[in-house]
């Protein structure tokens, strides 16, 4: 389940400083999601993660492997970086950005999620079109910031549902449930 490169690492002979690290509770091992338009990480390479929710400087995560797994949401590759453990725990969530880009220049939208509902596997939204009449629309959810996600493909003058959603979503699908008491 931990992929070939960390069973090699632990099976065969070679003394790593990550699996050191690893083993002396230094370090940690983390699963990361990256976008399916992203390729393999070179070996080393490096990104940042930080907690969601926390306060704290971006912690540098150097790549291992390729994940074994995938993610529970299904969303992009999975990838294993070791990281130093000060600030994470198992199951903590975190952002990534790779090194070598400058997340202050990224330009979208937060999309709180109240806003976001899910049907089939995928998150929509739901778009205002005229005063009762909207629409939904898929997003991308691979930023997850604090209390929503982070969409470069939204504009602000977008005017979205951020209080019942679900209930447009039960309300679209009504016409599904039959109702047993007519008679």
């Amino acid at each position: 389940q931990w992929g070939n490169a960390l069973s090699n690492l632990i099976v065969g002979n070679a003394t790593s400083e990550h699996l050191t690290r690893l083993f002396a509770h230094k370090n940690v091992l983390v699963q990361i999601s990256l976008p399916l338009g992203m390729g393999t990480p070179d070996k080393d390479s490096v990104l940042y993660i930080t907690p969601l929710g926390e306060q704290v400087s971006p912690i540098t995560a150097t790549y291992i492997s390729p994940a074994s797994k995938s993610d529970a949401s299904g969303l992009g590759k999975t990838f294993y970086y070791s990281a130093p453990a000060e600030s994470l725990r198992v199951g903590m969530r975190v952002n990534a950005i790779p090194k070598g880009t400058d997340a202050s220049k990224s330009s979208g939208v937060i999309i709180p999620n109240s806003a976001v509902v899910w049907h089939d596997g995928k998150s929509w939204i739901y778009q205002k079109q005229k005063n009762d009449l909207f629409t939904r629309i898929p997003i991308k959810t691979d930023t997850e910031v604090g209390d929503g996600w982070f969409n470069q493909d939204l504009s602000p003058q977008f005017e979205i549902v951020t209080s019942g959603a679900q209930l447009l979503l039960s309300e679209e699908f009504k016409y599904l449930i039959k109702n047993e008491n007519e008679d």
